[in-house]
């Protein structure tokens, strides 16, 4: 045991090696690219025809905060009105808006998916404060200013005030088995859309983003690093399991500095205790809920219900309580986009909890734990995270509540 405990230790300090430089360099770096420009109030000017776009910086990337306006052979405006083009930019086919973007710029692949953070929530704040039908107008947050601009197809032109679609520099051959290339999409109502134009050959916009110096490249180029230096971390901390020798049932186990704990809550049926709603899928998704008393012996030979302090130790090891909870809930499961990082695969779930009348509450919302330390005659502690909190937090309430169990090796 001691030698695989060594073997592991060394290959976990080596890569913590790496995360260490990594993220030296990303940092280092990334302070030369922050030069580039702030969020809005910059411009560029195209020396081909002489055109200024407004630039915003969101991100690592600076986008033109305007639809591209370049007269290239066979652009189009929108109902061959030239003020359509001074408003929303010109329309293109897929071949002239891959060469369409001035020296130093490109068509970005993938669009506005490609910036960081990116989810759903994010079109509204892309989309200009007016010039949406509908009153489906965004926020306009950043200063990118996303218009309606509509598109051509067949020979007509299509929905200018209600949608606006952008080229993405993706070739979709391979995936849509077909003549076409991927184009994304904002509609009056804030959806986004990521479609293939096979077959459809139309005329869109383009939106073009500079393209990365050396410096922001090699700051993202550490970036990745230190980020898969960290996965390399957890992946290799949850290469063990441990099998309950009372109902045959593994879990897998994770050691988190001098802590090794299992790193999915407890699933042994002790008496008196229940599935969130009495269902035993719940069971299987979020482990079982206990009484503190049964609690205290539910885990298994070598293996205990984690004290207060150990608590306190497992946060300070994933670098303090205010955003332990950010780092040890898992990727997915939480609702409204409470998921947490995983970083080091604890892979904590929103498992609810119970009162001992039958009730349940808040799956998906909340995360408790119990703690091994008493707080009255009739109460206990537990450790609880919530889905709009980064910080975990204490707690304690009656004893004959239900409450999940994850066990630490002795």
């Amino acid at each position: 045991m001691s030698k695989t405990v060594s073997k592991f230790t060394l290959a976990v300090g080596f890569v913590l090696a790496l995360i260490f430089t990594a993220g030296c360099a990303a940092s280092k770096v990334a302070q030369e690219a922050e030069t580039v420009g702030t969020a809005t109030g910059d411009s560029f000017t195209d020396s081909r025809d002489g055109k200024t776009y407004k630039t915003v910086k969101i991100g690592e990337r600076v986008w033109m905060a305007e639809n591209l306006n370049y007269n290239a052979n066979g652009s189009k405006c929108y109902d061959n009105d030239e003020n359509n083009c001074k408003k929303y930019g010109r329309l293109y086919d897929i071949s002239t808006a891959m060469k369409a973007c001035p020296s130093g710029w490109s068509l970005p692949p993938y669009g506005v998916r490609g910036i960081e953070g990116y989810d759903e929530t994010l079109i509204k704040k892309l989309k200009s404060a007016s010039g949406w039908s509908n009153n489906g107008n965004g926020t306009d947050d950043y200063g990118f200013s996303a218009l309606p601009g509509g598109r051509y197809y067949d020979g007509r032109f299509h929905d200018v005030g209600k949608e606006g679609y952008w080229w993405g520099a993706y070739d979709s051959n391979e995936d849509v088995d077909g003549d076409g290339a991927y184009y994304w999409s904002i509609s009056y109502s804030d959806g986004e859309l990521w479609n293939p134009s096979k077959g459809m050959n139309p005329l869109l916009s383009v939106r073009c983003a500079r393209n990365l110096t050396a410096a922001e490249a090699a700051a993202r180029k550490a970036e990745v690093a230190a980020q898969e230096a960290k996965e390399a971390v957890r992946v290799a901390a949850l290469q063990n399991s441990f099998t309950d020798s009372r109902d045959g049932k593994t879990y897998k186990t994770v050691k988190i500095g001098e802590q090794i704990w299992m790193a999915e809550n407890l699933n042994y049926d002790a008496s008196g205790n229940k599935c969130y709603d009495n269902r035993v899928a719940n069971c299987e998704k979020y482990g079982r809920l206990y009484d503190w008393n049964t609690a205290l012996e539910a885990c298994p030979s070598g293996w205990h219900l984690p004290s207060l302090d150990e608590y306190e130790a497992l946060d300070n090891t994933v670098g303090g309580g205010n955003t332990a909870a950010k780092k040890l809930k898992s990727a997915s499961g939480w609702n409204n986009n409470g998921n947490g990082t995983d970083e080091y695969g604890f892979s904590a779930l929103p498992g609810g909890y119970g009162d001992s009348d039958g009730s349940f509450f808040s799956v998906g919302e909340t995360g408790d734990w119990w703690i091994a330390s008493e707080h009255s005659g009739d109460d206990a502690y537990y450790r609880r995270m919530l889905y709009v909190y980064e910080s975990t937090h204490w707690h304690n309430y009656s004893k004959s509540s239900l409450r999940s169990v994850r066990c630490v090796k002795d």
